[in-house]
Parts: C-alpha cells; sequence; structure tokens
C-alpha cells in the first residue's frame, strides 16, 4: 500500500517552467511541482532557469542544476515538451524530435534569405 502512493506521488510530479519577472521583462524558472498545478504553484524544487530574451552577445541564457535533474528525474518528475527539448539540447536527455524539425526550418528559412540577398 505505501509503495502504490508513493509511486502515484512520484508520476504527479513534472518539469515545467515557472513565469517570472515583469510584464515586459519575463523570464522562467524551471521547476519541478505537482502536474495538476495552475499557474501559481507552489513548487517542489527550483532546478534552472531560462531566459528568452537575447543579450548582448545574441545569447540565451539557461542555467540548469544537472544534480537536482537527474535526482528529480529517478525519483519519477516528467518534463514537459519544452522542458525535455531544452534538457535535450544540453546533452541531459536524448535530443527531442522536434528539436531537429526547428533546426531544419530554420536552416531553410536561412538559406531562403540567403537566396534573396544574392537576388537583389
Amino acid at each position: 500500500l505505501l509503495k502504490s502512493s508513493m509511486t502515484s506521488k512520484a508520476a504527479a510530479l513534472r518539469m515545467r517552467f515557472l513565469m517570472a519577472g515583469c510584464s515586459n521583462r519575463k523570464y522562467y524558472k524551471i521547476v519541478v511541482a505537482r502536474s495538476v498545478s495552475g499557474r501559481d504553484v507552489e513548487e517542489y524544487d527550483q532546478v534552472g532557469f531560462y531566459d528568452p530574451y537575447i543579450n548582448d552577445h545574441r545569447e540565451k541564457l539557461v542555467a540548469l542544476n544537472i544534480d537536482k535533474i537527474k535526482h528529480w528525474l529517478v525519483r519519477g518528475a516528467q518534463p514537459t515538451l519544452t522542458v525535455a527539448m531544452l534538457l535535450g539540447l544540453s546533452g541531459l536527455l536524448p535530443v527531442h524530435p522536434r528539436s531537429y524539425l526547428i533546426a531544419k526550418r530554420n536552416r531553410e528559412e536561412l538559406k531562403r534569405l540567403a537566396e534573396e540577398n544574392t537576388t537583389d
């Protein structure tokens, strides 16, 4: 009985983004929280953050606490799609197939833009 209740509790954990910051300067904390929680969740643990805005060096900043992420993955926390893609790009999980699709679309767009610039 105890084992089944622990398993269902672990299955209810998700590794997800939690929006923070101001209305015009948002960033996202990567947290472990219950999957049924809404936007204002009570987080169990913060395992990283993601800043989607490009800085002066044309970079998007990501900080991950690998030890905490591994700890929660072993305990059964399931990453959401966007967090799984981010963890795949970091090398912690296998690269998500959607990441390849996005990269292909970006390459095609760059190729199309380059062809337009050469014809002008």
